[in-house]
């Protein structure tokens, strides 16, 4: 038997190729265990972020201070900013430094919310 003769006894596998679903995928990679989608990324609502807003800047703080700390990107942080401002929970401020600081309104909202002052 030549090595040609082997080749055409053995059985064709045919290969299938498709594109696996977002829990294959998971599977994968992770195994079986299954992973709570969750607790790899918190999902946040606008209730929550203009809450983390407010609670930073009870004392004043710059632009990019309330970015970082709240964890959202600028396009957010504007639109967030803007919409407190015209709410008047938050004012710009000059002295001591330029950037933001809650207002009464804005205190009176956490306080609501988390029942402290």
């Amino acid at each position: 038997m030549t090595m040609r003769d082997n080749i055409a006894i053995k059985p064709q596998m045919k290969m299938e190729r498709r594109h696996m679903t977002s829990s294959e995928t998971m599977k994968h990679f992770v195994g079986e265990k299954r992973v709570n989608s969750s607790s790899l990324e918190e999902r946040r609502d606008r209730l929550d972020i203009l809450l983390a807003m407010l609670q930073v800047a009870k004392e004043p703080i710059k632009k990019t201070h309330i970015l970082y700390t709240t964890k959202i990107n600028f396009y957010q942080l504007s639109r967030h900013l803007d919409f407190l401002m015209k709410t008047g929970m938050i004012e710009e401020i000059t002295s001591p430094l330029e950037g933001y600081r809650t207002t009464e309104k804005g205190r009176t909202v956490l306080s609501l919310f988390f029942g402290q002052d």
